[in-house]
């Protein structure tokens, strides 16, 4: 308190403001603490200071709803993918995928796009991997889903272009995708569960979905 009555006192000496403006002074250093206190709380939840839809604490938690700026879709072989020698390739969750395949929390490789019923995505470091959410007023279609029908997905990966609300759909393959987009702009993504990463007797990774 002490600090702010200095500031205002420092003010008004340097611009020459009366004391009649004594009030429109508090009244912009309280607006600027509450807009610095807005920035900390989103620069906590995120490295880079995106503003997430979340809750009021500041925290993307169960429950939080976030609107996409961006919704893409890629494939096992896009560009700067890794890809092991069986033409297969690593998810940043660790979760082995093909053009046509997904192996799956059991270990065993499974016709199709999608991991133990969840469709797969990246997004932000922000949302853990293995989180579970559920995606709708999309512009997805194909592989099952229609359009701006809700679906269920869980994030299993990252990528250098995706950051902040941004969400990329695995298709398959980028060549011949299983999935399109009609529309990429406001897409609602809705944290469902936060589930562990683990890894099973074979030293293989696999989300344990609650």
């Amino acid at each position: 308190m002490k600090n702010k009555i200095l500031l205002i006192m420092i003010i008004i000496l340097l611009c020459g403001c009366s004391k009649n403006d004594l009030n429109t002074i508090e009244d912009v250093i309280f607006t600027y603490d509450n807009l610095k206190l807005n920035t900390e709380i989103s620069q906590i939840n995120h490295p880079f200071g995106y503003s997430w839809i979340t809750n009021n604490k500041g925290m993307v938690e169960i429950g939080s709803e976030i609107t996409m700026r961006k919704a893409t879709v890629y494939g096992a072989d896009c560009v700067g993918c890794y890809s092991n020698k069986d033409s297969s390739a690593s998810t940043s969750a660790q979760i082995l995928l093909s053009v046509n395949q997904v192996r799956q929390s059991n270990g065993k490789w499974l016709d199709g796009i999608t991991y133990d019923g969840y469709y797969i995505v990246a997004m932000d470091s922000a949302i853990p991997l293995c989180t579970t959410i559920k995606i709708t007023d999309h512009g997805y279609v194909g592989a099952g889903i229609q359009a701006d029908q809700p679906f269920m997905a869980i994030v299993l990966d990252r990528g250098s272009l995706i950051s902040g609300n941004a969400i990329d759909l695995f298709s398959g393959s980028e060549a011949n995708s299983k999935v399109k987009v009609l529309s990429n702009t406001n897409t609602k993504v809705e944290i469902i569960e936060f589930n562990d990463l683990k890894s099973n007797s074979f030293d293989q990774k696999y989300c344990e979905v609650n």
